[in-house]
């Protein structure tokens, strides 16, 4: 993993950009897997985060086809609710998580 940091501005607002590589890995639903479709593939994410919080502000993860390499997501953070708690009863997969183990397949 590599990763290369510079200032930027996003609608007028001063912002890092944090550039994080992952050698021969993605991430896929939070957890880090090799790339199978091209093991010689990196994965470039752009994160922007606010200068004065540091919190994101938008991701940028390239789409998991590598055969559409100008392909991309963009996920934007706003509205940012500290004093959130979840209710105890909420469904949550990391409750299943151990009983129905994610599984990731070639095809």
């Amino acid at each position: 993993t590599a990763y290369t940091l510079s200032d930027t501005v996003i609608n007028g607002k001063s912002c890092f950009l944090l550039v994080i590589i992952l050698k021969n890995k993605s991430l896929v639903n939070g957890r880090l897997i090799p790339n199978r479709l091209a093991e010689e593939i990196d994965t470039h994410y752009e994160l922007i985060l606010d200068k004065k919080t540091f919190l994101p502000l938008f991701i940028k993860q390239p789409s998991v086809d590598v055969r559409q390499p100008d392909d991309y997501f963009l996920v934007a953070f706003t509205n940012y609710n500290f004093n959130y708690k979840p209710k105890e009863d909420s469904w949550s997969y990391t409750t299943y998580e151990k009983e129905y183990p994610a599984s990731f397949s070639d095809h």
